[in-house]
């Protein structure tokens, strides 16, 4: 499961060298609107509304022997949907085409040594995630331009969000139960107030206050979050 809001990120293999010298290249920020087209070596589809999704791609040299690509959608993905990532016509250094990812291969092979779960991955690349990619990217024309394939699925809204939401709300049902006490005095202290001469035109801070404030803890027991 991939997080709505993060980059995808993946790596192959002769990719760094070729950057840009095939039929395709990594689209950057300011072009992203040919991340769409055949143009663009990285194609991010939203398998169940059947349509290319716009986000640009650059390579990550933090590793330099295995750069990875990074792919950034141009905005949040839909949470708990299905999407997927191809590769299409990336070269190496001279401008040859690299090859066919040798497991994508073997999955649409459907050979007989692949795992059950590997068999019923191939299956879905051929009957529904290649259909969709075909039918959002009809430039593609065949399936021999595609190197890489994987697909992914973003996580639900309670899954990314809920501890977050969860603690805000504890958050606010602590500051407002008896216990608390509201916002008074001995949770809230002023330590020192500052006030400036508000006549001086050119001091835009009419007042400083340093406080303390006491917050709840989340480490009880009786806590789910």
């Amino acid at each position: 499961k991939c997080i709505s809001s993060g980059p995808i990120l993946f790596y192959l293999n002769g990719l760094k060298e070729g950057h840009g010298k095939g039929r395709t290249r990594l689209i950057g920020p300011e072009e992203m609107h040919l991340s769409i087209t055949d143009r663009s070596m990285t194609l991010l589809v939203d398998i169940e509304s059947k349509s290319l999704v716009p986000h640009f791609a650059e390579i990550d040299y933090l590793d330099e022997t295995k750069p990875l690509v990074i792919i950034q959608p141009s905005k949040v993905l839909v949470h708990n949907r299905h999407y997927a990532v191809a590769v299409i016509d990336a070269t190496d250094y001279v401008g040859k085409k690299l090859p066919v990812s040798n497991y994508l291969e073997s999955l649409l092979r459907m050979d007989d040594n692949l795992p059950a779960g590997e068999r019923k991955r191939g299956e879905l690349y051929s009957t529904k995630v290649l259909p969709v990619l075909n039918e959002a990217a009809p430039f593609l024309q065949n399936d021999q331009r595609i190197q890489l394939l994987f697909d992914f699925s973003t996580m639900s809204a309670e899954c990314q969000l809920g501890n977050t939401k969860g603690i805000i709300q504890a958050t606010l049902n602590q500051f407002e139960g008896k216990e608390w006490g509201g916002w008074n005095e001995s949770n809230v202290r002023s330590i020192k107030v500052i006030d400036n001469d508000c006549s001086n035109r050119e001091e835009y801070t009419g007042r400083i206050i340093h406080g303390s404030i006491d917050l709840p803890h989340f480490l009880q027991d009786t806590n789910t979050r």
